[in-house]
């Protein structure tokens, strides 16, 4: 059909597939082969549009009935003849057949109603209505049955009376009626299986539930009592820290006026008793002549210094400083350069955190950070503003320590406690080495 509608469009497939040939009449029927294999294979799924698809197929099967009725080959003929503009323009295999795949979906079912009707309508009609123009029809002899040979091999219906069907009805619906309850009855036991199941995966989540809130109440207790037992012990360690520092200020007082009353007794005790009338000669009892008027002592420290056991009062008072100074160096940033560190750290994470506390209770009160010019032109009075803030910052605080003494359960020493958690829930102060 391509030679005779199109021997140029069959000389370019030809000469494009006569590489792979082996017989010179070969090429084309390869070509060919190689071009409608997929199409027809899938009678034309993917290469057409739906509406153009369906016209195919209503062609195919308006033929089924009919043997001598083949309409593939005129319409793949057609199909190739509507894109042989782009079938010229190809060089390779591949290209014929990508052109086949993409161009394929451009066609429409006018454009093979045309291409049908100028070159294959007469050829196809003619097959589809060869039959009616015999006079007699043929028939298959092997798919029909003789005139009288179906009645040897039908089976006789058995004879049975009335009153036996009757029977065999009532059997057959008392089955279907017992069928029936079973039925009813396996799906009632089925439901109430279901339901079974259902109360006892609740009565589990129940008493999960119960579970999980009496430990969370247990465990929220417990943390509370640890809480306050913190809080006691902190209120402790400050007031003996506060005892302690009202003792060493009382004893600076003390040894002040200790200081003050030998600086005192030395000044009196290095003065000469005046002399008795027996021990005075007779030149010392004339009159005294008047003196000339001497200038009076330079009133500086050095004329004033007076050495007790060989020391002076200076030496005394600055040693005694020297020892206040260790002992509350020794209190504030301890003893050892270990225990130096662990405080300096600890300072450093309480200032970390009372910053962030800081910008996050700004945010809150505020909903975003203020500097000091800022929060002096708020028209709010500052004891409230500062009362907000103190709040939001407890409450930052509170919930960070909560949080942590959670993680951490039990810490066993005293001093990391009170500098994870605080009396009131506000900050502590930072230990003297870090300031």
């Amino acid at each position: 059909m391509l030679e005779q509608k199109d021997r140029d469009l069959a000389n370019i497939i030809r000469g494009i597939y006569s590489q792979t040939a082996e017989e010179p009449q070969e090429p084309l029927r390869r070509a060919l082969q190689h071009m409608l294999q997929p199409a027809i294979s899938t009678v034309f799924v993917g290469y057409l549009t739906m509406d153009t698809l369906l016209y195919v197929w209503d062609q195919v099967i308006i033929g089924l009935d009919q043997p001598s009725y083949n309409c593939l080959p005129a319409f793949s003929t057609a199909f190739i003849l509507l894109l042989r503009d782009y079938l010229k323009t190809c060089q390779s295999p591949g290209q014929m057949e990508a052109a086949l795949r993409t161009q394929g979906p451009n066609l429409s079912v006018q454009e093979f109603q045309d291409v049908i009707r100028k070159h294959f309508f007469r050829e196809l009609s003619s097959q589809l209505h060869r039959d009616d123009s015999d006079p007699f029809p043929v028939h298959d002899p092997t798919q029909a049955l003789p005139p009288w040979s179906y009645l040897c091999r039908v089976p006789v219906p058995p004879r049975t009376r009335a009153q036996d069907r009757r029977q065999a009805r009532a059997e057959r619906e008392m089955l279907q009626r017992q069928h029936m309850e079973r039925l009813k009855q396996e799906e009632r036991l089925q439901r109430f299986r279901e339901e079974e199941q259902k109360r006892q995966q609740e009565g589990r989540l129940l008493q999960l539930l119960e579970e999980t809130k009496g430990t969370f109440e247990a465990r929220r207790v417990y943390l509370e009592e640890q809480l306050s037992q913190e809080k006691q012990l902190r209120y402790e360690i400050q007031r003996k820290a506060e005892a302690q520092i009202n003792g060493l200020q009382a004893e600076i007082k003390r040894l002040m006026e200790k200081r003050l009353s030998i600086d005192a007794y030395s000044e009196g005790s290095l003065i000469a008793p005046a002399p008795s009338l027996q021990s005075l000669t007779p030149s010392q009892m004339l009159p005294p002549q008047p003196s000339p008027v001497q200038p009076p002592p330079p009133t500086d420290g050095t004329n004033r210094t007076r050495e007790i056991h060989g020391k002076t009062a200076k030496t005394i008072t600055l040693d005694l400083l020297e020892q206040l100074m260790q002992a509350a160096n020794t209190i504030a940033n301890g003893s050892n350069a270990a225990e130096q560190d662990s405080l300096n750290a600890a300072t450093k994470e309480h200032l970390r955190n009372y910053n962030q506390d800081c910008k996050n209770a700004e945010i809150e009160v505020f909903g975003h950070q203020i500097n000091t010019e800022d929060r002096e032109k708020i028209p709010e009075p500052k004891r409230q503003l500062q009362e907000k803030l103190t709040a939001a910052i407890r409450r930052h605080a509170e919930a960070r320590y909560k949080a942590q003494f959670a993680a951490r359960r039990m810490l066993s020493e005293p001093d990391y406690m009170g500098a994870m958690l605080c009396t009131s829930g506000e900050h502590p102060a930072p230990p003297c080495s870090s300031l």
